[in-house]
């Protein structure tokens, strides 16, 4: 950079800077969870990101239905609660960790875009991608660009957060999420047993939906190259990390977040419960791609991530699966997705009714009265009261 581009950008990095610190005290007088907190929030999370350059030049509109819970210190990203689907979760103070009650809400990490290599094969070990338990399906390896940050949960669904959700949708009374044994309470285990039919139609209510596969696996490897993100094999670094046959947890699934995450802040990535993909299965197509993605009818989708019931090989970064949609299974689950959502609040060149343009004395007022709110509410006017509509 030139000087003064260099002079600009540390005056625009201070200007962010003073913003976030009025902002961080602003939150610190409201109470955790109301309203006006969640404004706060919103407003802090926009800069943050901004500031933060791990999206690039991303300018995130609040998001309907989400909350914004702040950056993992460890990742760096930031996450977010969904509303509707379980109690808000806490963040340590003193840590920054989350504090996820067992009855937590999903919880969405904005994961970085960016470009990788997806697929491994077997046959050249000299060549990107080379695994020796890689599949014919796997491969050919090509470069794969995500194009656009996007919303990926943080743990598998658990049982709560299924149960609380086909409530809202269906209308149902409580589950009952006592265990099998007594004193068993399976809140924080991953939801398995529902189809990909049903799942995706649940989801859709909340408007959720699951990855696509080349997201899947673009954030399971969170940047690395190797069969697992913890390395090249199956030993005690993937066994901290992944609930598969070998590791300490026998055949049984455990809560969601018991092991550790991967550089993205993502847990269960490889085992504990498998994981449906939005996809239609398909073999892979030879050279680079961008977003790519099959939705295509079809009664064979994708499943990523192998389970507890499955061996290391079958939970590597690259191993596929399929099913038919409307099959169930006790060794598959779900991971929430969720695009970006642009804005698409801008003030509308008509108006509601016949012949009412962007000049009519109505659409004015409404547009004046919505500025008056957002500039009392907003920490950059030092509590400005407007009156009334201006002339």
């Amino acid at each position: 950079r030139s000087g003064e581009q260099r002079r600009r950008h540390e005056a625009e990095q201070e200007r962010l800077g003073d913003q976030i610190s009025r902002l961080e005290r602003r939150l610190a007088a409201e109470s955790y969870g109301t309203p006006h907190w969640v404004d706060v929030r919103w407003m802090l999370a926009a800069l943050e990101i901004t500031e933060s350059g791990r999206y690039g030049d991303l300018s995130l509109p609040r998001q309907d239905g989400l909350i914004p819970l702040g950056v993992d210190r460890k990742s760096g990203l930031h996450e977010f609660a969904v509303e509707g689907t379980g109690a808000l979760p806490g963040r340590d103070p003193t840590t920054g960790a989350l504090e996820v009650p067992d009855d937590s809400a999903v919880v969405l990490v904005l994961v970085p875009g960016g470009t990788f290599r997806m697929g491994a094969q077997r046959r050249e070990a000299r060549d990107p991608g080379f695994d020796p338990e890689a599949q014919d399906d796997e491969s050919p390896v090509r470069s794969v660009t995500i194009s656009s940050p996007f919303f990926l949960a943080k743990y598998e669904t658990t049982e709560s957060q299924w149960a609380s959700m086909v409530q809202r949708v269906e209308r149902t009374g409580a589950l009952d999420l006592g265990g099998v044994l007594p004193g068993l309470d399976r809140r924080r285990l991953p939801q398995r047993d529902v189809s990909w039919a049903r799942t995706s139609s649940v989801l859709s209510q909340f408007e959720l939906e699951l990855p696509t596969e080349a997201q899947w696996e673009y954030a399971c490897r969170a940047g690395t190259e190797t069969p697992w993100f913890t390395g090249d094999d199956a030993d005690r670094r993937l066994f901290a990390a992944a609930n598969v046959i070998g590791s300490d947890h026998g055949l049984e699934a455990i809560p969601v977040g018991t092991l550790k995450p991967n550089r993205f802040g993502l847990y269960d990535m490889h085992g504990n419960a498998a994981e449906w993909c939005i996809d239609t299965y398909k073999p892979y197509s030879a050279g680079s791609s961008t977003d790519p993605v099959l939705k295509k009818p079809g009664t064979s989708r994708v499943i990523r991530g192998g389970s507890s019931l499955g061996t290391a090989r079958r939970a590597r970064s690259s191993a596929r699966r399929r099913e038919d949609e409307t099959e169930s299974s006790r060794a598959v689950g779900l991971r929430i997705a969720r695009p970006i959502r642009r804005a698409q609040d801008e003030p509308p060149t008509r108006g509601p009714g016949p012949g009412l343009d962007a000049t009519a004395a109505g659409w004015i007022e409404a547009r004046w009265a919505r500025a008056i709110d957002e500039i009392t509410k907003s920490p950059f006017y030092n509590g400005l009261q407007i009156g009334g509509v201006p002339d």
